[in-house]
């Protein structure tokens, strides 16, 4: 192995003394990786390899830099590196930043991208359901009012004359209600994450809000609520989706529907 140049070595043992004060290297699988070209050291999070780093340290201008994505510096720019950093001359402040600020990724932000994904993808049964009913019913603005006509009429014994009502006794009743049914339903959003160790993640949700994350063991179950859907889900292919049941990214990155708590009782 090369010997490093001092900056670098000043890095490594600001680095390692990060992890053994937080103990993330073994509680959360954190590590770093050096890069002695840029004077830079970037940490992993590796319970999560297709996530991108979680910070860098580095050493610029004579002074120490951590970069993480919790530091929110307001008097710049989003889009500039300086938002996400803070500076200082002396090791002993560096690592106060670094304990501080490079934190393992949470649920949440883990999940964000898959949650996006399966927001989309109901949203879209959501609007195909609508249109459905109003490519038969064509005017929106008089569904309801045309519905309760062609109900009644029904009710009635009536035949009707042309093949357009026809149409939408035989197929825009049906649409409407389920249109309706449809857009009534509230899902929670659950997260779960298979691990490579048999571990499984779960980002728990109660009324559109998180309610609870676990870590469960290989042995342990999973909720009866979360593990009846997932089977249905592990039959899908990649991000494919299923309504009122949830989302599969990938055969260890699942999106799992539940009622919501103020889902209208049928």
């Amino acid at each position: 192995m090369t010997e490093l140049n001092a900056t670098m070595q000043q890095l490594k043992d600001l680095a390692d003394q990060y992890l053994r004060k937080t103990r993330y290297d073994a509680r959360y699988n954190i590590s770093y990786e050096m890069k002695e070209n840029f004077n830079r050291i970037y940490f992993h999070d590796n319970r999560f390899p297709h996530m991108s780093e979680i910070g860098y340290l580095r050493y610029m201008n004579n002074k120490f830099v951590v970069h993480s994505r919790l530091i929110k510096n307001a008097k710049y720019r989003q889009w500039r590196d300086e938002h996400n950093q803070k500076e200082c001359v002396k090791p002993e402040r560096a690592l106060k930043n670094l304990i501080e600020f490079m934190r393992p990724l949470s649920m949440k932000e883990v999940s964000k991208e898959i949650r996006e994904l399966a927001k989309d993808k109901e949203g879209s049964w959501r609007s195909n359901a609508s249109r459905s009913a109003n490519s038969v019913i064509r005017d929106r603005l008089t569904v309801p009012k045309i519905v309760e006509e062609i109900t009644h009429l029904v009710a009635l014994g009536v035949e009707f004359k042309t093949d357009e009502f026809r149409n939408l006794v035989n197929e825009g009743l049906a649409l409407y209600a389920e249109s309706k049914r449809v857009a009534e339903v509230k899902t929670d959003h659950n997260y779960v994450h298979f691990m490579p160790d048999g571990r499984v993640m779960l980002g728990l949700r109660t009324n559109h809000t998180t309610a609870e994350t676990k870590e469960l063991a290989p042995e342990e179950p999973l909720p009866e609520e979360i593990s009846n859907n997932l089977a249905l889900l592990k039959m899908l292919g990649s991000k494919e989706f299923l309504p009122e049941i949830g989302f599969k990214k990938s055969d260890t990155e699942y999106i799992v529907f539940t009622p919501s708590v103020d889902t209208p009782s049928n």
